[in-house]
This record gives structure tokens, sequence and C-alpha cells, in this order.
């Protein structure tokens, strides 16, 4: 029996069946789809973008402006992916009743994954334009007194103009992250064409040790990082199942006293081959389901929240043809993440953080690492197969056993990297991110500056080092764009030939002398700040220079990064 939408007719009929016929709204992917689109790699000039910002743009209406009540703070937050981003903002929300809460409205639709595309594809091509959709709503809340934005990532392209936005208009800017490290450390907080990979926000308030040191290791300051603890986790702890055993049964069609296994599908893209993760993620399904077929368990599946459709179309056939097998799509779950938790006896995944919710609630887990890369759960005692021979024998053994107790190493592990070793796991990550929240409104707003890794010690670490910058064409012709990169201590560098490479940096770097209105143009369009070498680094790059010769003055062959667009 399947709980769903959208897999296979038998689907939409259960869940008719359940919850009663109802009468869907046109299904976006299509809409989207039925636009004829040019490839992005033949369109010409930015008018030809159009297509992009057609699905999702909101114009601002005064109508609908909040108002602000004396004495009170107004903040804004953005939503994202609703079973993920947003639920923590709805938290937060609760957790926060002094303040008035406002979403800022700069986009619609980005509950789907095709229109998250198109956002990110708009943001990317045609940055000016979605800068100043971003600032038309934006300001029209900065009249209203808007004190702060809320968001719980901005290293993808649409969510870093949003802080870029604020960052132009005096609007202080606060991540609050919505997940952790789920595979591993270098993945974690990454953006692959641009190296993004920390946070631009004027706070981070984290989670724990684990995401403060990468933060710090990549350049943002310790000194504006405060390790809270993890809301999501703390709603494990605290969680109780709001249905019986047999109420789960009979609303699944799960036979009575069966054992179920819950896998939690990832969509894989923080891999760095996507098509083959997502494989292999495939095939720990597969030995999964042949193992609850062998046993006479039910497997339960839980499909990711960012509604991408990535099972092969032969293991979808499987699934649904299978009597012992229950589906909970994204978009449509029944279920919260904690309720399918709590029915579980064991739960499986290649690399989520279910894996570790689930020992919080003292269930057994399984990594499948499936995928030969390290993962973080071999600091824990969550169990760890890479074969369905290994899967089974541990699985046997974990549903034999009634002591499924976290051991004290895994808590000391996760009390400091997933919290504050202070307090560890106590449930009261949401009353932190409160207080703090209140101390940042009622301080002046000390926005976060940008340099590079080799500015003057006298800035002290309260500035943050991107990854990547912009580089006028002067120094890039003068010294080459390796011999750049290794000075600024970067992990890219791009040119200015095109706004879409221009907005892949965070941080504009040129002489004193530059005469190249097209750099500072663009650079003024982009709303990015700018570093200026002194006299004295250049002639240490001279220096450099002359005792290291360019191995090439090419742009084109010395820095592929930044000849032409990547699509």
């Amino acid at each position: 029996m399947k709980i769903g939408f959208g897999l296979e007719k038998n689907i939409k009929h259960s869940w008719n069946f359940f919850f009663g016929k109802k009468k869907s709204a046109k299904p976006v992917r299509r809409a989207v789809a039925a636009h004829k689109r040019p490839p992005l790699s033949a369109v010409a000039s930015k008018e030809d973008f159009e297509f992009l910002f057609e699905d999702w743009a909101v114009s601002t209406n005064p109508i609908d402006l909040p108002s602000k009540e004396a004495g009170t703070k107004m903040v804004g937050y953005v939503r994202w992916i609703p079973e993920h981003s947003d639920i923590l903002i709805a938290r937060v929300i609760d957790a926060c009743p002094h303040i008035k809460f406002v979403d800022v409205n700069i986009f619609k639709g980005q509950q789907h994954p095709e229109i998250r595309r198109a956002l990110t594809q708009a943001a990317e091509r045609d940055p000016i334009r979605f800068r100043r959709l971003a600032l038309a709503s934006l300001l029209a809340l900065r009249t209203k007194g808007i004190d702060a934005i809320v968001l719980t990532l901005d290293w993808t392209a649409p969510l870093r103009e949003i802080v870029f936005a604020c960052r132009s208009i005096g609007i202080r800017t606060i991540l609050i992250p919505h997940e952790s490290v789920f595979s591993t450390t270098d993945t974690f907080y990454y953006q692959k064409r641009r190296r993004t990979n920390a946070p631009l926000t004027d706070h981070v308030l984290c989670w724990g040790e684990m995401q403060a040191g990468i933060f710090e290791e990549r350049g943002y300051p310790r000194s504006r990082i405060v390790k809270v603890g993890s809301p999501k986790l703390d709603f494990d702890f605290k969680y109780r199942p709001a249905l019986t055993r047999q109420q789960f049964e009979q609303l699944f069609g799960i036979a009575e006293n069966a054992k179920i296994v819950l896998f939690t599908m990832q969509p894989m893209d923080n891999y760095n081959d996507k098509k083959y993760a997502r494989q292999r993620q495939a095939s720990a399904i597969s030995d999964v389901l042949q193992y609850c077929h062998d046993r006479g368990h039910h497997l339960f599946l839980r499909t990711p929240p960012s509604r991408e459709q990535i099972l092969p179309e032969h293991l979808q056939l499987r699934l649904n043809a299978s009597p012992n097998v229950s589906i909970d799509v994204a978009g449509e779950y029944v279920l919260t993440p904690e309720e399918t938790l709590c029915q579980a006896d064991l739960v499986v995944s290649v690399n989520s953080t279910m894996l570790f919710e689930a020992r919080l609630m003292s269930k057994p887990s399984i990594a499948m690492k499936y995928i030969d890369l390290p993962t973080i759960w071999e600091n824990t005692d969550i169990l760890i197969a890479t074969s369905g021979l290994q899967f089974s024998l541990h699985a046997d053994e974990a549903l034999r056993s009634n002591d499924h107790r976290m051991s004290e190493r895994t808590l000391e592990w996760a009390a400091s990297n997933f919290s504050n070793e202070k307090f560890g796991i106590d449930g009261e990550a949401l009353s932190r991110i409160q207080q703090n929240l209140d101390s940042i409104l009622q301080a002046p707003h000390n926005q976060l500056q940008l340099t590079t890794a080799n500015a003057e010690p006298k800035i002290g670490n309260e500035l943050f080092r991107p990854s990547a910058v912009v580089v006028a064409k002067d120094l890039i012709d003068e010294y080459g764009a390796e011999r750049m990169k290794s000075y600024l201590g970067v992990e890219r560098v791009f040119a200015a030939s095109s706004v879409f490479n221009a907005a892949s940096g965070d941080l504009f770097v040129r002489s004193p002398s530059i005469d190249d209105p097209k750099f500072e143009s663009t650079r003024i369009g982009l709303g990015r700040p700018v570093y200026i070498l002194s006299d004295e680094q250049l002639n240490e790059l001279a220096s450099v220079a002359a005792v290291e010769p360019q191995k090439s003055k090419s742009l084109l062959q010395d820095a592929p990064d930044i000849s032409r667009a990547e699509s």
C-alpha cells in the first residue's frame, strides 16, 4: 500500500482511498515545461533571460506591506523548502512571540524544484535584474522599519543576492542553519561552481563546533558565531508520537506486528557526481527492499524534501508492485519526520541526519556507505553497511536487540559537534536563539566587512575572507590568475568579463590606479564591496613575479576558471 502522489496511479488511488478524492492543481513542473525555452548556451542578450523570471517574480504592493507597532522589533524571513528551512523558521517564530515576523515576499513558488532552479538560473544569469527585484521588496520593508532578515542558508545564488541587497541598504542579516553536515565536511555548505562555502550574513547562530569550525576555517570570523545547539535535534529530543502503533499500521496498511524499516532518501546533490551518487542510493534501497521481502518486514520510504524525482524507473516499478512498501512523498507528506522516526523499528539512509535523530529516540540506525567517501557517522555508534549482506547482518542484530540506548561516547561527540559542549542536546536551542536574536536586535548594526587572506594584521578577526573574488583585468594580465589566486589566498578568481562571472565573486579586487569603467559599473550594479590593493602589496606581487616567472600570460590558458561562463 502506497501513500503519496505522482509516482504511479495506484499511489494516487491509495491517497484518495484514505483521504478522499481531491481536485489537484496543475503541477508546476508541467506549467514550467510548457515554455519553449532556448538553451542557456544559446542566449545572446539579457533580454533573452526573461523566461527565467516568468514563474516566480512578485511585484511589491503597498497594500500587502506590514505595519510595525511602537516598541516592537520586526524581522523578515525568506521561504525556501517547506519541509526543511521553513519548518525551522516556523519554530523560531513560535519561540519569539514578541517579535513581528514578516515574509520578505521576493518570489513565489519556491517550494517546487523547477521554480528553485529557475530562481537560481535567474540570479546567476541576470543577477542585476534579480537584485533590482530583491531591492524593491527589501526597500519597501525598510521604509516600514524592518530590523533584520533571517535566513537558513545563503550559499545558493538567489539567497546570496538577497544578502548582498540587504547589505546595500543597511538591513542586518542573521543565519540560522537548518541543517548540519550529513555527508563530509568538504561538501557541507558548498556551491561547486562559485566555490561559495561560508555565510555572508552579519551573524551566525549555528548548531555546534562542527559548523563553527568549518565556517571559521573558510574565512568567517569566529567572533560573529554563536553556538546555540540544534533546534532540529532538540525537537527529536522532546518529541512524543501522535499516533499509536495500531493507528499507524491501519493508516498505511501494514501487517500487525511487522517490523517497520524506514529508508530516508536524499537528493544526493552535494556529491561531485550526482548521477553516480543517486545510482548508489538506488542500489542501497534495492538491497533494503530485498531484505524486507525476505524477512517479511515492511519498508517505509520517505522521499527527499527537495521533491525531486530521483528513483530510476525500474526501482519505482518494484516498489509500487510490492505489498509491503509504503511511500511518503514530499509535497504531500502524511507524516512529519519526527512521527515517522517514532514509528520505525529501524532507520536506514545513506547519510541523512535522521540516522542520528533516530539514535536520539533510542532507535537503531544503519548508514548505507555505498559511496567510498568518509562519513561523519564513523564517529558514532551508528552501524555502517557497505553491502547488502553486511546490511542484513546488522539489521537482523539490531531488530533482535531490545537495548538501543546511545553510547556515552556518541553523546559526548554529538554534544560538541551538534551543540555546545557546555549544555549539549538539552531541548533549549530555540530559547537560546530567541535570546541571541534579542541581543542582536538591541545592539547597533555592525555590518560584516570583507577582505582577503593577505589583509593587514591590524584589521583583526572581525572580517570575512571569501573563497571567491573578482579581480580586475589589469592585475590578471600583469600577474596571471593563478598567482593572484595564490597571493589573495582564495579558491577561485573570476574576471568581470561577464555579469555571470562577476556575480560569482563576493569581493572585487583592484589596484589603486585602475581605469576600467566596466569593472566598476559591474561592481556597483551587483552591490559588491571592493578591496583596493596597496602600493606595498603591489610591490610584493611584483617581487614574487620577478622571482617566479609566470607560466603563461594568456588569460585563456592561465585562468580557465574565469575565461568564460560555465553552464
